[in-house]
């Protein structure tokens, strides 16, 4: 599973977690293309819980979860956190898992965690990779 460049860890019989993908992408799963800065930024790429669970279209953007965790979770400063936003971060992100195992199946259960703080990582992974294929030719072509 993968949603918004975020994976689910699990450990069988204790629960689940949101992780960053880094460069651990799930096969079958498309490879992300090369984007400008501008589109890779502000393009939405997490969806929103709603009243009956997760609807996967995307709504949030790179630049969105960033500039939450930056102005409104105790980055640079706090302001008011909007509804949305605290239901992405707080209200218990709508997803959740079962596992099956020798014993039968389980009940559901929520992933545990924040999955901005998880997408924040990943989108500073994806950062430092653009900018170590980057970054060489720049600095070449500006006489560094």
């Amino acid at each position: 599973m993968c949603i918004a460049n975020l994976g689910v860890e699990i450990t069988q019989g204790v629960g689940a977690r949101w992780v960053p993908l880094l460069n651990g992408w799930p096969s079958g799963h498309p490879a992300q293309q090369p984007q400008r800065f501008n589109t890779w930024w502000n393009e939405p790429i997490m969806p929103k819980t709603v009243s009956d669970g997760l609807d996967r279209t995307p709504r949030y953007s790179r630049r969105d979860l960033v500039l939450g965790v930056a102005n409104k979770d105790g980055g640079t400063h706090i302001d008011n956190r909007d509804i949305d936003y605290d239901s992405l971060t707080r209200d218990s992100f709508s997803m959740e898992i079962a596992f099956k195992d020798a014993k039968g199946k389980t009940e559901m259960m929520a992933v545990d965690g924040n999955p901005v703080n998880a997408a924040v990582r990943q989108i500073g992974h994806e950062v430092l990779v653009t900018l170590s294929i980057d970054l060489p030719n720049a600095r070449k072509t500006r006489g560094f």
